[in-house]
């Protein structure tokens, strides 16, 4: 007896056409009938719907994605590495083509990012060994910026951060911060040698002298950056990197500053180096005159000062109402869409037609590099009456027009009766959000929402809108998803005949769909492949609406009844598509400028208020990257805010008093002219970068505050009763004044190779350096004077100081 148990499987996969064509399909009175008896079995292909061509040539496309916790670059790398093996099992006269690689201008953009670092660190090293006096001064200093860069890499590696264009431009900008405390310690540290203190105790005391500011400023600095952890949208992805890995460079470089700043300075240093100083260092030491006697009269001329001071706010705030926002800056990607759209109803062969005509005339140009037609197709829609043809261009540096000009260039050329054809130059710089685009100009383009109850009405509107818009030579492309009317057949079935004939809707609408489009019944199996197999009418029958009324849907005995019995076609005009959101039906328009985004949202605000009458329960709204921006600025200002107030809070603990924070905070909208004067000056407008680049410069003018303030006190404590308030004063701020502006020197030079866009991606991050270098040569002077000048205002024995001092100038 078998003991053993079997699975029983019943095969019923056809393994080739013969096999179905032997299929009985009825067995009536010995009677056989086979499939080969009522139709022809072919072993064929699906309809063609689209057709896919690269360069003129019949192509397949495949699009490759990666999962949103993979690496890009892995990714793009492992693909170009599995192509030769897939070329190589490919028949004769097929090849493999990457078409577009994002990973390039992604590793372009880090790689340039990664030179602008290097550079930035050069250049720093390069001001140390000019402004500090020797190399062994400028060593003691520019050796915290290895010891700093490494400490970074170990923990954001440990934090599980990866170098990606938003950390790798945090190092870039870090690179300049790095050695602002060193700077301060080893300033410390020489003062006190200069003194003639021994080297060992200049070490010590130097940097017990400013420890107390250090810790403060540091401080102050990462509770600014706190907040922008807990921002939403765009602005998150670009802060929490952005933040943490500044963050985590700022407090390494704290450390090294008071632990091994010391420890250099007492064995590389002697009285003999610090007094051999070169040329440059004389002469930055000869401004201290001047400063001086510049100070004196800031002190003795309040008044002028404070009409200066309130002018620079109202210039903060001129500009902050008249600069253009945008989300982000543009960029030129090299990559032109060009989206045809004919009447409803064309075939796919005269699509074909159009577009391929449009291919050829764009062929011959030299600035194109390849052409990708998708026809019977245009992004997300699939009819036979759209296409679109993909442009990639050589790169930005070897032609002489811009995607923007191209893009204007073709919509002047290709005017096309019966088509619309919208065009768009896409940007990039190695991001992409869904449903957003991707970074890079999203600022030149302007998104209004129509919403209404009737569709007919918002299409009105559109084409308004549209005609307006396309009379404008800065236009580029307006985006205009009207839903067009689509030529429809509708069989309308009488439900009485169809219930007395035995039958039912859904039984004869079966029928229907089997034998004008088809229905899948099964597969067979060939080679290890599963092929479909799909049961229709032959093509011979269904060529004509009367062969439609022709076919026979429900059987009553022996009768086989037709679809002209049952009920009538007629020809209507359906609706494309219909688009909703927050259950209001909405269309959405977008309109490609090569101008400012801000002056054509106007335009279309005057449109409304002047030419087009909205009716009753219609309204329109500006969308996409207008409330992408206004979501980004909203963040970035309430963060600005809680960091402010943090910040306001710990100087308030560190100082133990509500005062001297207030004379701190007070230079930042000062230095946000600055930011602004820059942006206006190089015609750039506001954008994410130059918001973040004004929270940095924020954490740099408060930490410059911090050190002056604390000297001052610590000095004038010190000397308290040996001379009259405001000449410890100004000794104590002219003994800051070289440190301040050799961090703000340092700091600009790390931004310099950001601001100069030397590279692909960094058009991103121009504004962000721009914003710090204007706001630091402004907020250097405004530190050097506006502290000091406040700090004696706010109180009336200093004040008193101030005019005793006044009169005794005047007597002298």
């Amino acid at each position: 007896v078998d003991r053993q148990n079997y699975s029983i499987r019943a095969q019923s996969v056809y393994s080739n056409t013969e096999e179905i064509s032997q299929t009985i399909i009825t067995n009536n009175d010995s009677q056989v009938v086979r499939v080969r008896d009522v139709g022809e079995v072919k072993d064929s292909f699906m309809d063609v719907t689209t057709l896919e061509e690269v360069n003129g040539r019949n192509s397949v496309t495949v699009e490759i994605q990666k999962q949103s916790d993979a690496n890009t670059l892995e990714v793009t790398n492992g693909v170009i590495d599995a192509l030769p093996g897939i070329a190589d099992v490919l028949p004769p006269g097929i090849s493999v083509e990457v078409l577009s690689n994002e990973g390039t201008s992604i590793e372009s953009s880090i790689n340039n990012l990664a030179q602008s670092a290097l550079f930035a660190l050069v250049l720093v090293v390069a001001i140390l060994l000019i402004f500090l006096g020797g190399i062994r001064t400028s060593t003691v200093v520019a050796l915290s910026i290895p010891i700093s860069m490494t400490a970074t890499f170990a923990s954001m590696y440990f934090m599980g951060l990866t170098l990606n264009f938003v950390s790798i431009t945090g190092l870039a900008l870090a690179v300049g911060l790095l050695v602002d405390s060193s700077i301060v310690v080893l300033e410390s540290i020489v003062a006190k040698i200069e003194d003639g203190e021994p080297i060992f105790k200049s070490a010590v005391e130097g940097t017990k002298e400013v420890i107390g500011s250090l810790w403060g400023s540091t401080l102050t600095t990462l509770v600014v950056f706190l907040p922008f952890l807990f921002t939403t949208g765009i602005a998150s992805v670009f802060m929490r990197d952005l933040a943490i890995t500044i963050s985590l460079a700022i407090s390494l470089s704290f450390l090294a500053s008071f632990i091994l700043v010391p420890v250099f300075a007492s064995r590389l240093l002697s009285h003999k180096v610090v007094n051999n100083t070169n040329a440059v260092s004389r002469m930055f030491r000869r401004l201290e005159r001047p400063y001086e006697r510049s100070l004196k009269w800031a002190l003795t001329h309040k008044l002028i000062v404070s009409v200066l001071i309130l002018a620079t706010f109202v210039g903060t705030w001129f500009f902050n109402s008249n600069i253009e926002s945008i989300t982000l800056p543009s960029s030129d990607a090299g990559q032109i869409n060009i989206n045809v759209e004919l009447p409803a109803g064309t075939n796919l062969v005269q699509t074909a037609a159009t577009i391929r005509d449009i291919s050829e005339k764009i062929r011959s140009e030299s600035y194109v590099q390849t052409i990708v037609s998708s026809i019977g197709q245009g992004g997300w829609r699939a009819d036979s009456n759209y296409g679109r043809i993909s442009l990639t261009l050589t790169p930005a540096d070897e032609r002489d027009l811009s995607s923007d000009e191209i893009a204007m260039e073709f919509r002047r050329r290709f005017d096309i009766a019966g088509a619309r054809i919208s065009i768009f130059a896409t940007g990039g710089s190695g991001f992409r959000f869904g449903g957003r685009g991707n970074f890079g100009g999203v600022g030149n383009t302007v998104t209004v929402t129509l919403i209404g109850p009737n569709t007919d009405v918002l299409v009105g509107i559109g084409n308004r809108i549209e005609e307006v818009m396309l009379r404008d030579t800065s236009v580029i492309s307006v985006d205009n998803p009207r839903t067009s009317g689509v030529p429809e057949m509708h069989y309308k079935l009488d439900r009485q005949l169809v219930s007395r004939a035995g039958s039912n809707l859904s039984e004869v609408a079966n029928s229907f769909k089997t034998q004008a489009r088809g229905t899948q019944v099964g597969f067979f199996r060939v080679a290890g492949r599963e092929v479909p197999i799909e049961v229709r009418v032959q093509e011979e029958y269904r060529q004509s609406l009367q062969d439609m009324r022709e076919f026979q849907v429900v059987q009553v005995n022996d009768q086989r009844i037709p679809l002209a019995a049952l009920g009538t076609f007629e020809t209507v005009e359906g609706v494309n598509s219909i688009t909703r959101r927050d259950r209001e039906t909405i269309m959405d328009i977008s309109i490609s400028v090569s101008g400012s985004a801000e002056a054509y949202r106007q335009r279309i605000v005057e449109l409304f208020e002047s030419d087009i009458v909205m009716p009753e329960g219609y309204r329109y709204s500006f969308t996409g990257d207008n409330e992408d921006q206004q979501e980004a600025s909203s963040n970035i200002f309430w963060a600005l805010i809680a960091g402010l107030l943090l910040t306001y809070m710990v100087m308030a603990g560190k100082f133990e008093n509500f005062r001297d924070p207030f004379v701190i905070m007070f230079t930042i909208p000062l230095a946000f002219f600055g930011s602004y004067f820059i942006l206006w000056a190089t015609g750039n407008p506001w954008s994410i970068p130059a918001g973040l680049g004004m929270i940095i410069l924020v954490g740099i003018v408060i930490n410059n505050g911090i050190v002056m303030v604390d000297y001052i006190h610590q000095y004038c404590d010190k000397q308290h009763g040996k001379a009259n308030y405001i000449e410890n004063l100004i000794h104590a701020a002219r003994r800051r004044m070289r440190p301040i502006l050799l961090t703000a020197l340092t700091t600009i030079g790390s931004m310099i190779p950001l601001a100069l866009e030397l590279g692909s991606g960094s058009e991103t991050w121009s504004p962000l350096a721009l914003t710090v270098i204007g706001g630091l040569v402004f907020s250097s002077v405004f530190t050097l004077y506006v502290v000091p000048v406040v700090l004696v205002g706010i109180s009336k024995s200093r004040r008193k100081a101030a005019k005793d001092f006044k009169m005794s100038l005047a007597q002298k």
